[in-house]
């Protein structure tokens, strides 16, 4: 069943990346994951495939603090693209550090599904790959 999903990794911390692509990969929650270092590598792939249903991701997760463009800067992104894609893209926010603020901040998008402490635990991915 979650082998047919298309996820994105958008993190600068390669670490991370390994692991929880690892993850991924070994509970077979999704067919592919596909990894983008900055917003603009991910934004980019959005507009060369948005007519695409099958290339659009159907989970991202995104890490809130990247060096070059912040998660929130994709979300503006993501919100002003999301008219023209194939299909809805479900996002999930990620911190290492949880603020409050950034929290509530994410609720007011409808496309954000959840804001996640890193790492991601197997429980969080079950439970979102169940969904």
């Amino acid at each position: 069943m979650h082998n047919k999903l298309l996820t994105f990794l958008i993190d600068d911390d390669e670490i991370f990346v390994f692991a929880t692509k690892r993850l991924i990969q070994l509970k077979n929650f999704c067919k592919d994951v596909y990894h983008f270092s900055t917003v603009a590598e991910a934004i980019t792939y959005f507009k060369n495939h948005k007519k695409n249903p099958d290339l659009i991701p159907d989970v991202v997760f995104i890490d809130i603090n990247l060096q070059a463009e912040t998660g929130w800067e994709f979300i503006d992104h993501y919100e002003e693209l999301s008219p023209e894609l194939a299909k809805e893209t479900h996002i999930y926010m990620l911190s290492a550090s949880l603020s409050h603020a950034d929290v509530v901040k994410a609720k007011q998008y409808p496309f954000v599904k959840g804001f996640l402490n890193k790492p991601l635990s197997k429980e969080n991915l079950t439970q979102i790959f169940a969904s």
